[in-house]
């Protein structure tokens, strides 16, 4: 995480030196990524990153400070190697949000910028395996809030009106995790003392971006 944080900081400093002005004042972005679990041990042990996905639009409001809102779908699934061998559950764990996300961009020509925000919001999340709808016929809904820094490097093409972008993020979600969340009862081999790390994950994909006239 600190090597994420330095970067972004480097990013800052650059685009203070070599930024330039741009008439772009809106646009749509649509983002698909990989999902990789950082924190929490016990959560990161027994799942595969699978998919993000999160379209939003985002107004320039004034200079090159804009103001987007959107949604974003997460999925990892249950790895059945790592589940405990006593209890083989399956299934998945799905997030659903919406979010607002202030940012600041700005582009160093007219082919390349630079667009650092942090998408803050509520979220709700699933966890869709076969023991929860056994034991209470559906999946456990736990919600939170959310707050996530991105930072997304933008390849504009400037004829079409479109640009194409590399998206790197980290989500921190306002929720813990342990076993029972997905309706078993062995600890799976992990200290119950960190099941109250939130969850976090990283975001590394790439994004479409429109700019509307």
């Amino acid at each position: 995480m600190k090597y994420i944080l330095s970067f972004i900081l480097i990013v800052l400093i650059c685009n203070q030196s070599f930024s330039q002005e741009t008439n772009k004042k809106s646009s749509f972005t649509f983002e698909v990524a990989m999902p990789p679990v950082f924190s929490n041990e016990s959560f990161k042990g027994v799942v595969k990153p699978i998919v993000y996905v999160s379209p939003f639009y985002q107004h320039r409001v004034k200079g090159n400070f804009a103001l987007g809102y959107g949604v974003h779908f997460t999925y990892w699934q249950l790895n059945q190697f790592k589940v405990p061998v006593s209890e083989p559950v399956k299934g998945g764990v799905n997030n659903l949000g919406v979010f607002i996300k202030p940012s600041y961009e700005k582009f160093y020509s007219d082919f390349f910028g630079i667009d650092f925000g942090v998408k803050v919001g509520y979220s709700q999340t699933y966890f869709n395996t076969d023991f929860n709808y056994s034991l209470s016929g559906g999946a456990q809904m736990v919600e939170s809030l959310h707050i996530a820094p991105t930072v997304g490097f933008i390849f504009n093409n400037e004829e079409e009106g479109d640009a194409y972008r590399f998206t790197l993020g980290y989500h921190i979600q306002g929720i813990s995790y342990n076993p029972s969340r997905l309706g078993v009862s062995t600890f799976s081999g992990y200290d119950p003392a960190k099941f109250s790390n939130p969850l976090g994950y990283l975001v590394v994909g790439f994004g479409y971006t429109h700019y509307f006239k």
